[in-house]
């Protein structure tokens, strides 16, 4: 038509043309924006709400874009400091002082988002609850040890002391046996010595004579 049309006929369809063409573009442009759209309302993570921002700066034509890509770019801040956030609370369950110690490093870093400062508090005062908890069973520890020790130290005393008393005691048993040994010798030597005595002056001298062998 083009060809053989006159010229208010070519400029009408030029007009066609270029409302088309340009229909076209604002439907693409629209497209993309809506998928962009899209994307950010499933968007959940940090990095899926940058990825949306992305969409939206590839289709700068559409006027709402840029804001669209800033809401998008606040969000994916937003998830970023509530990983950290819940990083740090799951850490927190271990209960242990390295534990509170590396969620206080999480929450200094994200200052001001929801109840980061106040769980950095709460974590500084489990450190100290349980540092007082291992410097009291220290303590302990160390006080029944000490008891340990005492008694060990009171039952070695007592044995010496008793040993002490034996090695005094059994050299004076040794001592009065002996002289009882000897006393009792000499007794029966006595005897022994005067029955000799008597057979010899009773003049029975074979059997005196035996008697002092």
């Amino acid at each position: 038509v083009l060809r053989f049309a006159d010229e208010q006929l070519k400029t009408t369809l030029a007009g066609y043309v270029a409302y088309i063409i340009d229909r076209n573009e604002n439907a693409r442009i629209q497209a993309l924006f809506d998928r962009a759209k899209n994307a950010m309302d499933k968007a959940v993570t940090e990095n899926e709400f940058k990825a949306a921002a992305e969409q939206f700066k590839a289709v700068p034509e559409h006027k709402d874009s840029e804001t669209f890509a800033k809401v998008c770019l606040e969000k994916a801040e937003n998830a970023r400091k509530d990983a950290i956030l819940a990083n740090a609370k799951a850490i927190m369950t271990n209960k242990t002082i390295i534990g509170y110690q590396t969620a206080i490093l999480l929450f200094r870093n994200i200052p001001g988002w929801k109840d980061a400062d106040k769980q950095v508090f709460d974590c500084q005062q489990k450190i100290e609850e349980i540092t007082a908890k291992e410097e009291a069973e220290r303590l302990e520890c160390e006080r029944k040890a000490e008891e340990v020790r005492l008694e060990q130290e009171s039952k070695a005393e007592i044995a010496r002391k008793r040993n002490k008393k034996i090695a005094i005691i059994i050299p004076s048993v040794i001592c009065s046996v002996i002289v009882l040994i000897i006393v009792a010798t000499t007794v029966i030597n006595n005897g022994k010595y005067n029955d000799a005595m008597a057979l010899m002056e009773a003049g029975k001298y074979t059997e005196a004579i035996a008697a002092f062998k």
